[in-house]
């Protein structure tokens, strides 16, 4: 959430295990990131041009703030 309160509208990121989207939603339009579980990609597709970086293992969230 940005700021103390714990409102949908305060809502950074939305993650729902393969996805990360920007805001309280899982619009397609919002995608900011995919992860297959060995590749994350940027955005919603994941074209071998996508790929930001190979991993062996999960991702910790905190990784895909960053970004």
């Amino acid at each position: 959430y940005n700021g103390p309160n714990e409102y949908s509208s305060k809502i950074l990121y939305t993650w729902d295990g393969k996805r990360l989207y920007s805001g309280p939603n899982t619009y397609s339009s919002k995608i900011i990131s995919t992860f297959d579980g060995k590749h994350l990609y940027a955005g919603g597709n994941t074209y071998s041009s996508q790929i930001i970086c190979t991993v062996d293992g999960p991702i910790p969230i905190i990784f895909f703030t960053v970004l």
